[in-house]
């Protein structure tokens, strides 16, 4: 199995704990009223900023992105690789400013920048490890809680909103995403729920391919969207079952494939092709009507991270469902690939989070 895989069946077998520990965050109290800086975080660990942070070292892409929402870009030091977006983040990167990889953090160059808060992400053994290091070396750390849900991405704004002093522009984040969210799900409330088959990972053999179940933060985008996810009877990602595509295989209406920054992934003409020699996914509306889409760079991070864009993520995903419906999405009749990657703002509707300000386009195209 390659790193890509490997590092899939890792993400599977975090789930479970990390569904149990956001369980736990969500009755902790981890947000201390009345207080500026002082959180409980995913560890259970009392952290107090006697002052706002103004040097930051962010571990993760969602948190990063937070950071660059709360408008604190301008005290983010470094970031990891994978950490590219909005631009000031990306700018980061570009500058050779990160300490390792999502998976690698690395203690010795987070110490040289000099932190004086640190965000990891607590489901992250890497993380909890570096975590440790730190916190013995007397350096403010806060351990964040586990990307699950649209409710985890709330729970992290809010905690780190409260821990660098911005907590209300953390509410009016989150009360933004609210709106967009209720303003979407109003909209596709009465209309025909379309079947959705959404591919997280497969490799160029096509003998492993994972499709998300329930218990997935995408399960949840398809649902709000007015969807409804095909496989919504498996548990977590699972490698696609050849008797449930038998099953439900000709039932599929649109398939989402989000594998374009996976080096070993197919490419849209192979899938082309896959899909077309199979004689279950050939018969199914979403390939005679060429309703599969191809997403890479920030259209797929929307999906990937639990952060400020998964109102986004919900809003194309309807725009992909319904194109007719809500325009801006439509499908490609002479049989091309429908592909959307950092451009993918255009087919949305007018955004409330300060287009202007914080989105940019500036992921580079299959990374």
């Amino acid at each position: 199995m390659d790193e890509n895989g490997r590092r899939m069946v890792a993400v599977i077998l975090v789930a479970i704990m990390a569904v149990a520990v956001l369980a736990v965050a969500f009755t902790s109290g981890f947000i201390k009223s009345g207080t500026t800086g002082s959180v409980l975080d995913a560890a259970g660990r009392d952290v107090t900023m006697d002052s706002p942070p103004e040097r930051i070292v962010s571990c993760s892409p969602s948190l990063s992105e937070m950071v660059a929402a709360l408008g604190l870009a301008d005290k983010l030091v470094a970031v990891t690789q994978y950490c590219d977006y909005p631009e000031a983040v990306n700018n980061l990167n570009k500058a050779n400013k990160i300490v390792g990889g999502f998976y690698t953090p690395n203690y010795e160059s987070v110490v040289s920048y000099r932190p004086d808060l640190v965000l990891v992400a607590y489901d992250i053994e890497a993380h909890r490890n570096l975590a440790n290091r730190l916190i013995e070396s007397g350096i403010n750390v806060v351990q964040m809680f586990p990307e699950v849900d649209l409710r985890s991405a709330y729970v992290n704004i809010g905690l780190l909103g409260n821990v660098t002093g911005t907590y209300d522009k953390a509410l009016e984040i989150i009360e933004s995403m609210k709106n967009k969210i209720r303003e979407t799900t109003d909209t596709v409330a009465n209309y025909e729920k379309k079947n959705v088959m959404y591919i997280p990972y497969a490799d160029k053999s096509f003998e492993s391919i994972f499709i998300a179940g329930k218990d997935t933060a995408v399960n949840e985008i398809i649902t709000l969207a007015g969807g409804n996810n095909i496989f919504d009877n498996a548990n977590g990602w699972q490698r696609l079952n050849p008797e449930e595509l038998t099953l439900k295989g000709k039932d599929i209406d649109c398939i989402i494939i989000t594998v374009m920054s996976n080096d070993n992934a197919p490419d849209p003409n192979d899938w082309a092709s896959f899909f077309e020699r199979d004689q279950f996914l050939s018969q199914c509306d979403a390939v005679k009507n060429n309703a599969i889409f191809y997403l890479y760079g920030q259209a797929e991070n929307i999906f990937n991270r639990q952060s400020v864009r998964m109102a986004d993520a919900i809003q194309l995903m309807a725009h992909m469902l319904y194109p007719e419906e809500l325009g801006g999405v439509p499908y490609h009749e002479d049989g091309e690939p429908n592909e959307i990657g950092d451009e993918y703002l255009e087919y949305l509707p007018e955004q409330n989070l300060g287009a202007q300000t914080f989105y940019g386009t500036t992921a580079v195209r299959r990374v």
